[in-house]
Order: structure tokens, then C-alpha cells, then sequence
């Protein structure tokens, strides 16, 4: 019995009834091998080669030709090759089942886990019939041609004599796999018994395995969650430690903010004022109340407490008192009307003109606490702004003054470049008539005479010199005057002199009829012909026009 009580002091967990089986039939080689077993089977991690060591002692403890493990899982090979997801694989094809059968160890002949055949649908053969319950535990000692084996026909030479298949159970007595051994020997029904103690064995290994692989991914999961807190952790600190910083960093920018404020106060040119809302006390005043009023901060303050704070010019108390009465008192609220001026008695120099600038702090509530704000003197300002506007004034009734000379002078000039404009046209319209009375008759005379190639040539040269001479002074003469020919222009001229027909046909060398023709000529031109209108009167009073 040293044998047996050396086995129950393993971690087996078999129930006592099964090692109670165990007699003193068993040799010390067998129950020295399941205490080997067992050791080795605590110092190896994977499962399958745990349940290839198991596969591996019964094949050699049994001498039996092969000994093979199933166990229960999820199919995986439905569509990568598996012979029984294919339709022509007969009545035996699979029918879609969640899990089957996977070989997952083996030993001794035609017992490879890689074999083509290495995953069986549940409930097809007697193997996995017994998975699911439709047999039981099944032994026995005649070799059936029916019997699925993964080489029937290489089996069938093997004189296989007995084949035991034993179920795999879980702790709530559902099947997780199915321990079979062939042998070419009559297997006894203690050898059975003995045989189902490995196949608990192996059924306690597949459950610790599962415990162990639940324990990995909950403890690698618990890992995760430490090192997702940890590092969060980390992040907090670093957070804090930034935190920290900036808040040591702030409080020194602030201590150094609060000095760099209080010197800009102590030095301002204006008073910066606090004033309580509900007292409407003063609570702070810069020392710049010196310089503007002629008090002091704490002189200010006393006056303002002891009641006789009357700073005011008469004139303005009630503008000054309306101004803050109109004060924002809603923090969601523009305040449009922040700054007044008015005029503040100084203690030695009078009445000064201030401007103040004033805004209202509200507490965390929303209401009105405080109102804060500045006052600067701007009597300078004030005075510049007088002086301004006199001298604007003073400008404005120079530039009156002066405007009203310029449009003197514009309108003589005006009536002057007038004058000059119909000077200069009545000169180009007697340099045309000069022109025309004077030269052009007498260039017609001497091209009626005989005259050769060489004068012909001069004649020519001096009419086009003279076009040349009128042509710029053209667009400046009626058009009357552009209409008359110069034996016209000749006999209108005589005609203003007031000499008559007789005495301009003399004169032009001209019979008298010819000269009724220019007058006629000339009387149609002008727009007088068949009225009642003197022709040398008219002449006389259209000369501009005309000439």
C-alpha cells in the first residue's frame, strides 16, 4: 500500500473510490509511473503536451497499439479543408455543429494530430456519440469494420483485439473530450477501471488548464488595469507636479504682479480710487490724490467720513451725482456711460477740470460690490482746447474774410479772361478778314493773269502757307463768316464802310450786277434774305459774330 498512499499525497483530486480500485494487482512499475506522471505533469505549462505525456504513459502502461485524446471545442477548420464540411463526404458530412471533436494528443500507431481526419462532428461515431452522451463509456474486444479510425484499412492489419473510449468530465458532468485505446490485447475490466483513472486524470489537467488560462487572461487583465491606473496615476502626478509648478510659478508672477501694480499706483499721474458700493466710501485712494487735489489719501477719506467732502464746483454736483446713479448694476450688461468730466475744487488752486473713469465690481453672487476707477486732471487739456477753438474761430472768420476777397477776384478775372477771350477772337476773325480782304483777292487777280510755271509754282506756295496760318484760327470763327467767299468778304466790308453798289463795282473793278450778286449772296448767308433788315446796319452789329 506505500504505492497508494504516495499517490493520494498528489494534487490528482480523484475521488477515493477510483483509488480504491488500485490493488496490489498493479505492479510497482505502473504505480511508479503514475507518480512520475504526475510530477512531470505539475512542472509542464502547455496543455497538449501534458495530454501527449498522458497518451503517452497509457499506450506504455497498457501496451496497447495506439492510444488517442479528443477534446470539445469550437470547430475551426469548417472552411479551411475539413473533409466532413464537404457535401460529398456521404451521410457522415458535418451539419453545421458549433463544436466537434479536435485530436489534440496521440501516441503509438496512426495517432498524428496533424492527420487529415483530426476533427470529428459530434454526435457521427462512437467516439463523440459518447461525447454527447447518446453512448457511454464503451469497451470492447472485437475489432467492428464500422468502427471510425483515421486508417480503417491500415488498422484492420494491426489485429486490433479491444478499444476502450472513455468520456472526459467537466465538474458540472458535461463532456469535454473522450479518452480511446486500442489494443491488440484483451483489455480486463480492472485495466478499464485503470484506464478511466488516466482519463480523469486528463480531464482534471483539461480543467486545470481552463482554471489556469481563466487565471492568465484575469491576472494579464488585472495587469492591464494596473498599468492603465498606474499610468494614469503617473499622468495625475505628472499633472500635479505641473500643476504644483505653475501654481509656485503664478504665486511668484503674482507677488512680483502686486509689486510691479502697487509702484505703478504709488506713481501714477492719476488717482486710482476703490470705493465701497453700499457705503459709497472710499477705500483706497492712490497717492496721486496729492498732486491733483492738494489732499492726501487719508486727508480724503477723513473729510469724506466726517461729512465735510465738498469738492464739487456748484455747477456740477448735479451732474456728477446723476452720473453715478446711472450706474450698471448687471453684470450681463454694458455699461455705455463710464467716463465724465466736471470741474473739482483743488485745496490751494482752485477749481480744476478732472475726467473720471469709472467701472463696477460685482461678487460672486452677481451683485454690485465696488466701484473702481481713475481721475486725471485735464485742466490743461481743457485750457489747450479753449485756446483751440479761438484760434479756430479767429481762422474761420479769416478764411470768411479771405473767401469773400477771392470771389472779388475771381469775378474780375472772370470778366477779365472774358474780355480777353473776345479780344482774342475778334483778332483771329480780323486776321482772317485781313487775310481773306486783303491778300486772297489780289492772289485771284494774279492767277486770272498770265503767268508761267515759276510764278504759277510761288502763287501755289503762298495759298498753301496761308491755309496753313488760318487753319489752327478756323474752329474759333462763326460759321457764317466760313461761308462767305472773298470777293463776298470784300463786298461786305465795303458795304459796312457805307460805300454803294456803283462805288464797290468801281472800287473791285466789277460790273454792278455782280455786285447784287454778292450782296444778294451774302444777305441768304447771314439769314436776312426777303426781310426787311438793313444789310450794312447788320453787318455793323454782328461784327463778333461774323468776323
Amino acid at each position: 500500500m506505500k504505492h497508494r498512499q504516495s499517490f493520494e499525497n498528489t494534487d490528482t483530486k480523484m475521488k477515493h473510490s477510483e483509488l480504491d480500485i488500485l490493488s496490489e494487482d498493479w505492479s510497482d512499475d505502473r504505480m511508479d509511473s503514475i507518480i512520475r506522471l504526475w510530477e512531470v505533469l505539475r512542472n509542464i505549462g502547455k496543455l497538449d503536451k501534458k495530454l501527449q505525456i498522458i497518451t503517452d504513459t497509457v499506450n506504455d502502461i497498457f501496451k496497447a497499439k495506439f492510444t488517442i485524446l479528443w477534446i470539445v471545442k469550437e470547430g475551426d477548420r469548417c472552411n479551411s479543408g475539413c473533409p466532413f464540411s464537404q457535401s460529398g463526404f456521404g451521410n457522415k458530412t458535418c451539419r453545421g455543429d458549433i463544436e466537434c471533436l479536435h485530436l489534440i494528443a496521440g501516441s503509438g500507431f496512426d495517432s498524428h494530430i496533424d492527420a487529415d481526419l483530426n476533427r470529428i462532428p459530434l454526435s457521427h461515431f462512437k467516439t463523440d456519440k459518447i461525447t454527447i452522451g447518446i453512448s457511454e463509456k464503451s469497451a470492447i474486444n472485437k475489432f467492428i469494420k464500422d468502427l471510425f479510425i483515421h486508417n480503417e484499412k491500415g488498422i484492420s492489419t494491426q489485429d486490433i483485439k479491444s478499444v476502450v473510449r472513455l468520456k472526459l468530465f467537466s465538474d458540472y458532468d458535461k463532456a469535454i473530450g473522450v479518452l480511446t485505446v486500442f489494443s491488440q490485447q484483451v483489455i480486463s475490466s480492472p485495466d478499464i477501471v485503470h484506464i478511466e483513472c488516466f482519463s480523469n486524470l486528463a480531464a482534471q489537467v483539461i480543467k486545470n488548464s481552463q482554471l489556469e488560462d481563466s487565471l492568465i487572461k484575469y491576472r494579464e487583465h488585472l495587469e492591464g488595469l494596473i498599468k492603465v491606473r498606474t499610468d494614469d496615476l503617473m499622468e495625475t502626478n505628472r499633472k500635479l507636479q505641473k500643476i504644483v509648478k505653475e501654481k509656485a510659478h503664478i504665486e511668484k508672477s503674482l507677488i512680483e504682479s502686486e509689486k510691479k501694480f502697487r509702484s505703478v499706483l504709488d506713481n501714477s499721474y492719476d488717482v486710482i480710487y476703490f470705493m465701497n458700493f453700499k457705503t459709497s466710501k472710499f477705500e483706497y485712494l492712490s497717492p496721486s490724490s496729492k498732486k491733483i487735489t492738494g489732499y492726501t489719501p487719508e486727508e480724503i477719506i477723513y473729510l469724506q467720513e466726517s461729512g465735510n467732502f465738498d469738492f464739487l464746483h456748484p455747477e456740477e454736483e448735479d451732474n456728477v451725482h446723476e452720473f453715478f446713479k446711472q450706474l450698471n448694476i448687471r453684470p450681463d450688461e454694458d455699461d455705455i456711460n463710464r467716463t465724465i468730466t466736471f470741474r473739482m475744487k483743488h485745496k490751494t488752486n482752485g477749481h480744476r477740470w478732472v475726467s473720471t473713469t469709472r467701472s463696477v465690481i460685482f461678487d460672486e453672487n452677481g451683485e454690485p460690490a465696488a466701484i473702481v476707477g481713475n481721475l486725471r486732471d485735464i485742466t490743461d487739456i481743457k485750457n489747450a482746447e479753449e485756446q483751440e477753438k479761438k484760434m479756430k474761430d479767429n481762422l474761420e472768420n479769416m478764411v470768411q474774410e479771405r473767401t469773400v476777397e477771392l470771389e472779388k477776384n475771381n469775378t474780375a478775372l472772370e470778366v477779365l479772361l472774358k474780355k480777353r477771350e473776345m479780344d482774342k477772337t475778334k483778332l483771329e476773325g480780323k486776321l482772317i478778314f485781313n487775310i481773306k480782304q486783303l491778300i486772297v483777292p489780289y492772289l485771284e487777280r494774279l492767277n486770272n493773269t498770265t503767268l508761267d510755271n515759276y510764278q504759277e509754282n510761288l502763287i501755289h506756295i503762298i495759298e498753301a502757307n496761308l491755309n496753313d496760318i488760318l487753319t489752327p484760327l478756323i474752329p474759333f470763327v462763326s460759321p457764317s463768316q466760313i461761308d462767305l467767299t472773298p470777293s463776298e468778304i470784300q463786298v461786305a466790308s465795303l458795304i459796312k464802310l457805307g460805300k454803294t453798289t456803283k462805288e464797290i463795282a468801281n472800287t473791285l473793278h466789277l460790273a454792278m450786277s455782280t455786285i447784287h450778286f454778292h450782296r444778294d449772296n451774302i444777305r441768304n448767308k447771314i439769314g436776312i434774305k426777303n426781310k426787311k433788315v438793313n444789310l450794312r446796319s447788320y453787318l455793323l452789329s454782328s461784327e463778333q459774330n461774323i468776323w
